[in-house]
């Protein structure tokens, strides 16, 4: 990653690079590098956040489904498919542009299309694509799982509210969902600190990839030339899009299960409320759970992790397109 950033300075240093490309370029692996700081001072956090919705799942009587095959799976895809590009990245690379040539054999000069220069090719390829698209996927994946786990619980604990409707209210039942509906705030605050700034620098070096493959779709004009860089765009705008897309999802859950939660509790409440008999401290519980904010899922306490973001993301692609465009013209 630190040397994309260098050689991609040098590169505007001479004039052969597009300038709006490069920078992105440049702050997308700086992104990913920071990505990779977080995680690593993150991790027994993300440890123990697992660890707690395992055990919330299990004082509620609540099966958690294991997912560890698909998780497996979708790491293995993860890592595969840029490995693969990679490998077609480099071997279409003797067709590429002189300068593009240049970038993968960091520089050096070759007086023929050698099988050492096809080796060296091979090797950086291999490694930045794994840096630039396999290594966020597979946090997206570790970060997606913690996501799906924390909605689990939520869900649990909506599951159990809507119960009550069909059975009786009493002041001990409530009592004992007040004190998990304690542990579910806690919990949220948990998987806010935890994934926050993991998810925007997930959603920062993603998004900037995706910018970058679409500007080389419209800066150069593919043919049987350019079929090294078109592996490279395929990567860089498959990847990151379902990266950025299944963060979004997962996260988007948990505040799903929030307000479902605070409806159940709501219409409980309208219910009970009307009775004549009602216990004033049992309404007193389910009001300060009613009335309890919990936490929003944001990247970074940037922006909210919704639905609406996702057309957010496709609408800046247009953007940035047109302006592509605009500069090339």
């Amino acid at each position: 990653m630190f040397h994309a950033s260098a050689m991609s300075l040098y590169q505007i240093s001479t004039g052969r690079a597009q300038i709006v490309i490069t920078v992105a370029y440049i702050l997308a692996n700086i992104f990913v590098t920071a990505l990779w700081h977080v995680v690593n001072r993150r991790k027994w956090a993300l440890r123990n956040l697992l660890t707690d919705c395992h055990k919330f799942m299990f004082m509620m009587n609540k099966n958690c489904k294991n997912n560890n095959l698909f998780m497996n799976l979708c790491i293995v895809l993860s890592i595969m498919i840029p490995s693969v590009l990679a490998a077609m990245c480099a071997f279409f690379l003797h067709k590429a542009p002189v300068n593009y040539q240049e970038y993968y054999g960091f520089f050096l000069s070759y007086n023929s299309y050698s099988s050492y220069t096809v080796l060296l090719w091979n090797i950086t390829t291999q490694i930045s694509f794994l840096c630039m698209f396999s290594f966020p996927s597979c946090i997206s994946i570790v970060c997606c799982a913690a996501y799906y786990k924390s909605c689990k619980v939520f869900k649990g604990f909506s599951d159990v509210v809507a119960d009550i409707h069909q059975g009786v209210l009493n002041r001990y039942k409530v009592s004992k969902w007040m004190n998990m509906h304690r542990l579910l705030y806690e919990l949220a605050h948990a998987t806010e600190k935890a994934l926050s700034p993991i998810s925007l620098l997930i959603f920062s070096s993603q998004c900037l990839f995706m910018y970058i493959s679409l500007a080389y779709c419209i800066v150069f004009q593919f043919n049987d030339q350019y079929f090294a860089i078109l592996w490279y765009i395929i990567s860089s705008s498959v990847l990151p899009l379902f990266s950025v897309v299944s963060v979004i999802l997962c996260a988007s859950k948990i505040s799903e299960e929030i307000l479902l939660i605070r409806t159940n509790l709501q219409l409980l409440y309208n219910t009970w409320v009307n009775e004549s008999d009602a216990d004033n401290k049992i309404l007193l519980l389910m009001r300060n759970m009613i009335t309890t904010k919990f936490p929003k899922m944001t990247a970074g306490n940037i922006m909210d992790l919704k639905l609406g973001l996702i057309f957010s993301i496709f609408g800046s692609l247009f953007t940035y397109g047109l302006l592509i465009l605009n500069i090339v013209n």
